[in-house]
């Protein structure tokens, strides 16, 4: 819901800072500034989650609540994937889970939707990284581009519950 009522604000911000100036210097403006990093695995932004179990529950790991709702697998590898509506710069991912030790999941990317590379989230690929609490963090060193993210159950596959998968890019 953060997410959402983040999107709404930016949004409207945008829209009032549009309204005045003349449109020379407005656009110039808008060239020279990046784009703001948003959740594009969300389903308000294209993100489309499926899954190899329950895939009628898939949507909830990108429909902006990180509480309630869940998706669980039924075996080992059962996994859920979420499609970007286009590629991006990934610089960062957020996982909302009862797991938040990550020995029971495997967090990957991919920029073809074919070939996965999982994170490393203890040594090599996160500047910054926070597990516990209902979620794992990770900042990435580096960004990746990527058109697709997965979280692979890789045990206790009952008892894994993935409530959000929020993946921070440009």
């Amino acid at each position: 819901m953060k997410t959402i009522k983040m999107a709404f604000c930016l949004a409207l911000v945008l829209a009032i800072a549009g309204c005045g100036g003349d449109s020379s210097s407005s656009k110039s403006s808008k060239q020279d500034t990046p784009p703001e990093p948003r959740n594009v695995a969300a389903e308000v932004n294209g993100g489309k989650a499926t899954a190899t179990y329950d895939s009628d529950n898939a949507y909830l790991v990108n429909d902006g609540e990180t509480e309630g709702d869940f998706w669980s697998g039924n075996v080992v590898g059962d996994h859920i994937t979420i499609e970007f509506d286009k590629a991006y710069e990934v610089s960062g991912l957020e996982l909302y889970t009862n797991a938040a030790n990550n020995s029971s999941t495997s967090i990957q990317f991919s920029s073809d939707g074919e070939n996965f590379d999982s994170i490393n989230l203890l040594s090599g690929d996160c500047f910054s990284m926070q597990m516990g609490s209902g979620r794992i963090t990770c900042t990435f060193y580096q960004d990746r581009r990527a058109t697709h993210a997965r979280v692979v159950i890789k045990q206790n596959a009952h008892d894994v519950r993935i409530y959000e998968l929020i993946v921070t890019g440009t």
